[in-house]
Order: C-alpha cells, then structure tokens, then sequence
C-alpha cells in the first residue's frame, strides 16, 4: 500500500469506527492530503473505537497494533509510516 492507501484505509477504519473527531474537528482533508499532524488522543477515541480501529488495520492491511500501541504511537502519521514499514 502506498502513504495514500494506507491514509484513505485509516479515514474508511474511523469512519467505521465512529469516530466522529476526525469530521467534526476538520482533521480528514488535512490529513489524507498529508499536510496536517493529527495526534491519536485529539480523536477521542473510546476503548471500543480503538479495538474497532486496530481490527480493521489488522485485517485491511495485515499489520497487528493493539490499543495500548495505538495510543503510544501518538499520530495518525506516525501510524501510517508504522504501516508501511509492516508491510
């Protein structure tokens, strides 16, 4: 997958996810375009998003991130980049 792909799969897993921060607070243009730092915790994810979130990269990209990484992490770009280098 490329960066794009792998940000256009994350915006469709939040989505799913309900995560609604990431419309609500503008974030979504800024980050599939790669111009904004979006950071994980100003998503205001809940346990069930997070779970929601890892579930869906695990099985639309193949790569295994538990909640408590997910949070570590700290943004949605360093996530992308944690992605690309599973793959």
């Amino acid at each position: 997958m490329t960066d794009q792909q792998v940000r256009e799969m994350l915006v469709e897993a939040l989505e799913y996810a309900s995560v609604i921060a990431l419309r609500d607070k503008n974030f979504g243009a800024g980050f599939l375009a790669g111009t904004s730092e979006v950071p994980i915790d100003a998503l205001d994810m809940d346990s069930l998003a997070e779970m929601e979130l890892c579930i869906a990269i695990e099985v639309n990209a193949g790569v295994s991130i538990v909640p408590e990484r997910l949070r570590r992490i700290g943004t949605l770009d360093r996530l992308v980049a944690l992605i690309r280098s599973r793959q």
